[in-house]
């Protein structure tokens, strides 16, 4: 304990508690067997892993000839002393285990927001958290949710069911988000695409849908089987995937069946039709 947060730091009392290493108030004073010296547990163990010898009488010593004294405890649990934070203006005195106890409690403690992590003291933190921590709770001005500060601009933009749109097709119809997307279905002014042909194009593994697409012969390429299914305009139909990757069943008009590249080796037997 630092002689800085003792009240009475004349009382002639306090040389009764040194360390004999580091010389400060002994946290958890213990003694060695071999003479009255006190010291810090932590700073005596440190010592004798270093060298087993008493800094005071040099006598042999171990960690196992460290005893505890516990009528210096209990003296030193009753000095007078200010809290850790008092150069943060914290007023509170009192013995060393009020001091502790009031720690947990102090409004001058240092402690984590709990939404960006960063420190505060305590009586600080409402005002952090409130005002200007990035994480702080926002209140949607359109649904009143309550919502993080770094994800309210994502909120609105694809959450938010409260905020009136208008229609993009130039109807003049307005309404909330899953109004819109509604409308959007009966708009009478939106434009529909038409499909994209397939038509004459690669049938490739990657495809979606492959199941009962009609195909014909890719006229690039030359089949060892050429006339079987019927020629290179007959028209078969996709029927099921091989066990095979890149390979699938075509059934041809004329009821022949065989298996077919749709990617195997880069080479492609078939086109749409």
């Amino acid at each position: 304990m630092s002689y800085e947060n003792i009240l009475d730091i004349q009382d002639p009392k306090l040389k009764d508690y040194e360390c004999g290493i580091c010389l400060g108030i002994c946290q958890r004073p213990v003694r060695l067997s071999c003479c009255l010296q006190i010291y810090c547990y932590d700073c005596i163990k440190e010592s004798l892993d270093i060298k087993s010898t008493c800094c005071i009488c040099r006598r042999s010593n171990t960690i196992d000839d460290i005893i505890d004294n516990k009528i210096i405890q209990e003296s030193i649990d009753m000095i007078p002393i200010k809290c850790n934070n008092y150069k943060d203006k914290c007023k509170y005195t009192g013995t060393m285990k009020e001091v502790v106890n009031h720690m947990l409690t102090c409004e001058f403690r240092i402690i984590s927001c709990d939404l960006c992590l960063h420190s505060y003291i305590a009586n600080n933190m409402n005002k952090h958290q409130t005002t200007t921590c990035i994480n702080r709770k926002m209140e949607c001005k359109y649904c009143k949710i309550f919502i993080q500060r770094n994800l309210i601009d994502k909120h609105l933009e694809l959450d938010c069911l409260k905020i009136s749109f208008e229609c993009k097709n130039d109807c003049k119809f307005k309404g909330f988000r899953e109004d819109i997307k509604l409308h959007d279905l009966v708009c009478p002014n939106k434009i529909v695409e038409e499909p994209t042909s397939k038509k004459n194009k690669l049938v490739k593994y990657t495809d979606v849908d492959l199941i009962n697409s009609q195909v014909k012969q890719n006229p690039n390429c030359v089949w060892k089987y050429n006339n079987y299914h019927g020629g290179i305009n007959s028209i078969g139909t996709i029927i099921k995937y091989s066990h095979t990757k890149y390979w699938v069943y075509v059934k041809w008009e004329n009821n022949y069946t065989n298996t077919y590249s749709i990617g195997d080796m880069n080479n492609y037997d078939l086109i749409y039709n």
